[in-house]
């Protein structure tokens, strides 16, 4: 493939954004060279055939309608329902070695949360108060927190990962690029029912079911189950879970309703669950002291943590580990016309999100040593201790988002692509009260006392956007039709707001006295 892309953007504040506008206008010219798709011809087998692989069509969405792979010129990955089931991929976590230039990271606060890049381009610190650079849409509803990615969809028929900006065809602006995770529709035509149970190493248990029922000429109904459990690759010898061990299941329904050719509405519910056990960091050489305050830390943790070159089978925590729990509930309405010359549809999704999240990064340290979230008490032997309860970080969220499309063609060689879209987001993240998160003996006071910090910060955001966008691409009837123009523009406006509370303390416990 041979292509060639330029672009230049015109951005103008109009004086009501308040946190951030966007206005761009996009040029690019492709030149593509498309692979064939042979037909298979029964009982004409010729030489000319022989010699040429067949390639299987593929049909995406990535331009927001559907269209072959093979014929656009858009760096695009696509797992359609077959490759899902050969590679075992029920999530975008389960993709991460089948796509050049994707990188997918589980946050080391939360293994459900994941850290998506595109050609190097993402956030390495995933908070509430910042947007992926990679956007995800399921069904075509953006999903705006990187929690929770690593769910599972119980009934997925294709993945699509597209690199580069994806502003003037996608309602949600993103530079990285688009992962498009689409699911099976009802069937009108037969009833059909299907059962898949697998097994495998570290305890992996997997059941997925399938039900579709013909209502009548004109709707259908599916529903889709999914269960995955699968223990963890590094033990727990200490109190609590073993590390990395993961339990999911997924319910999913779908109602489609079309009572002629031009008119389809699509209903679905989902909901996911998740609990799963962090992976603690393991220690490979013992950090120097620098001559920075942190030569403390340093020095007297390297006295308790366990160091190895090579992966340890087993690590013991001084305190339980607990699980991170995550619930999430969609539902997504789409109605979809299908006029001369034009088509329109309308996705409504709705959508929230609760995570409950547990840290311990103490990497098997003996009980001197702790970075975690579970309870202290400070000044046992003073007469009136203090005590700090265990905490997991508490995370929820609940969105809305609105998408009008109109998409065709104006002449065989002329496509467009035009939307409206609107989002609002609300969303909260607590680690009050205050909690515990690092203890170990200060060598300062010959390990008569123990540095204590404990911390809360709480987070609570409002987001509300609106954008307008449309894209041309002409292909005219030179270079054997391999030559195409589009032609972008995208106007977005965002209004976000947070509050943010944050303290942390600093204790020195000598036990029967406290200071800080």
């Amino acid at each position: 493939m041979l292509k060639r892309s330029k672009s230049f953007a015109i951005c103008r504040d109009k004086g009501q954004i308040t946190a951030g506008g966007l206005c761009r206008l996009a040029v690019a010219l492709h030149l593509t060279g498309a692979l064939p798709i042979v037909p298979a011809h029964a009982g004409n087998d010729t030489a000319g055939h022989r010699g040429q692989q067949q390639l299987e069509e593929v049909v995406v969405v990535a331009l927001r309608r559907e269209v072959s792979a093979q014929l656009i010129p858009v760096s695009i990955n696509s797992f359609d329902s077959a490759a899902l089931d050969t590679l075992g991929i029920a999530n975008i976590g389960d993709i991460r070695a089948q796509v050049p230039n994707f990188l997918v990271d589980r946050f080391p606060a939360s293994n459900q949360t994941l850290r998506l890049f595109i050609r190097g381009i993402g956030i390495a610190d995933v908070q509430i108060t910042q947007d992926p650079a990679v956007g995800v849409y399921l069904d075509g509803i953006y999903l705006a927190r990187s929690t929770g990615l690593a769910a599972d969809v119980a009934d997925l028929k294709r993945i699509e990962v597209l690199r580069g900006p994806q502003g003037t065809l996608y309602g949600r602006n993103t530079t990285g690029g688009a992962l498009n995770l689409v699911t099976a529709r009802p069937d009108k035509e037969a009833l059909a029912f299907t059962q898949e149970l697998g097994a495998g190493n570290r305890g992996r248990l997997y059941a997925r079911t399938t039900l579709n029922v013909p209502l009548g000429e004109a709707s259908a109904m599916k529903l889709a189950a999914l269960f995955q459990q699968q223990d963890g690759f590094i033990d727990n010898g200490g109190p609590g879970g073993n590390f990395g061990d993961r339990q999911a299941e997924a319910y999913r329904f779908d109602w489609r309703w079309q009572p002629d050719e031009t008119f389809t509405l699509d209903y679905a519910w989902d909901r996911t669950r998740l609990e799963s056990f962090n992976y603690t960091p393991q220690a490979v050489v013992p950090r120097e002291p620098d001559g920075s305050p942190a030569d403390e830390v340093i020095l007297s943790s390297r006295r308790f943590v366990p160091y190895g070159d090579d992966r340890f089978s087993r690590l013991d925590t001084s305190v339980a580990l607990l699980p991170n729990d995550t619930d999430i509930e969609g539902h997504a309405l789409i109605l979809a016309w299908m006029l001369p010359g034009v088509t329109l549809k309308s996705i409504s999704g709705w959508r929230e999100l609760s995570d409950l999240s547990y840290v311990d990064f103490a990497s098997g340290a003996s009980g001197e040593y702790r970075v975690d979230f579970q309870q202290i008490a400070i000044g046992v032997d003073s007469g009136t201790p203090q005590t700090f309860e265990t905490v997991r970080t508490s995370l929820s969220q609940d969105q809305f988002s609105q998408e009008l499309q109109a998409f065709g063609s104006l002449s065989p060689r002329l496509d467009y692509v035009a939307g409206l879209y609107y989002f609002r987001e609300t969303a909260r993240e607590n680690w009050f009260p205050l909690h515990h998160i690092s203890s170990f003996p200060s060598l300062a006071t010959d390990d008569q006392a123990d540095i204590v910090t404990v911390r809360g910060e709480d987070n609570d955001i409002e987001n509300e956007a609106v954008a307008i966008y449309g894209q041309l691409s002409w292909n005219p009837d030179v270079l054997e039709s391999r030559l195409q123009f589009s032609l972008g523009w995208r106007r977005s406006e965002d209004e976000r707001s947070v509050n943010r509370r944050f303290r942390q303390d600093n204790y020195l416990d000598f036990g029967d006295t406290v200071l800080g």
